[in-house]
């Protein structure tokens, strides 16, 4: 039992550490997680991930990362099997997944392509992640590419994929383009953290009066949330809060 607790509280610290650098959180949070063990990864991932009000659904989340950090490989490993004896795009996706999943991006990358062939050239789900796995590898010219691909599907319309695609631009210097994207996921109750990830977009092109207006329009749809959604966005909301306040001090 003591030796399950100890694998758990690895994987734990290790989620945190891989949640952290994704997310640029600062260097002290590092410190944190790694010398302060098991205690410091549970404050972190109460206070960074979700938030205290959401313990019960971060418990069941972490859980479900622990496995994926304790196990990485068996997933993979069954999928692979699995492509060996029935080589179908659906099973080179999912093992495409899978890699994209475990941050094995070039393999993932690899795999999409291997997918995007004959009549699933043009395959959206596969096309969106193949985005994202570009994106991750700060490949922004083939970003722009593949999504260009896609962008007249009806599931591109406020999507991840679209703030990929505009972010995308914006670090190529299209910035025109960008804001044209950017500006077409900005609707309600929808992609709270692209439109935080804009407005700062905004502020740091010394548009501050429409950066508020983001900024306030997603505080107010906060105050109208079920619940459940409300503890989802709650970290976008709480950014949000701390920006407007400082442009407005």
């Amino acid at each position: 039992m003591l030796q399950l607790f100890y694998y758990i509280g690895i994987a734990l610290q290790a989620y945190c550490v891989y949640h952290a650098y994704r997310n640029h959180k600062e260097y002290y949070w590092f410190f944190i997680i790694v010398f302060i063990p098991t205690l410091g990864a549970l404050i972190y991932l109460f206070t960074q991930v979700v938030g205290v009000n959401s313990m019960t659904s971060t418990v069941n989340s972490a859980q479900q990362e622990a496995f994926k950090v304790l196990y990485p490989s068996k997933r993979i490993n069954d999928l692979e099997k699995r492509l060996e004896f029935s080589d179908t795009f659906e099973n080179r996706v999912s093992l495409a997944d899978a890699y994209l999943q475990n941050g094995r991006l070039d393999d993932a990358i690899e795999m999409y392509l291997s997918a995007l062939k004959g009549h699933y050239e043009n395959d959206y789900y596969a096309i969106s992640k193949l985005v994202s796995a570009y994106f991750q590898t700060e490949q922004f010219e083939l970003v722009i590419s593949y999504t260009e691909k896609i962008q007249h599907k009806v599931e591109f319309k406020h999507s991840r994929t679209q703030f990929l695609y505009a972010v995308a631009l914006e670090k190529t210097g299209n910035l025109e383009a960008a804001e044209a994207e950017f500006h077409k996921i900005d609707v309600p109750y929808k992609n709270y953290d692209e439109r935080y990830y804009f407005a700062n977009y905004l502020v740091e092109k010394g548009e501050k009066n429409a950066a508020e207006e983001i900024l306030k329009d997603m505080l107010q749809e906060g105050q109208h949330m079920q619940r459940q959604n409300r503890r989802r966005y709650s970290f976008a909301l709480r950014q949000a809060r701390e920006l407007l306040d400082s442009l407005e001090a």
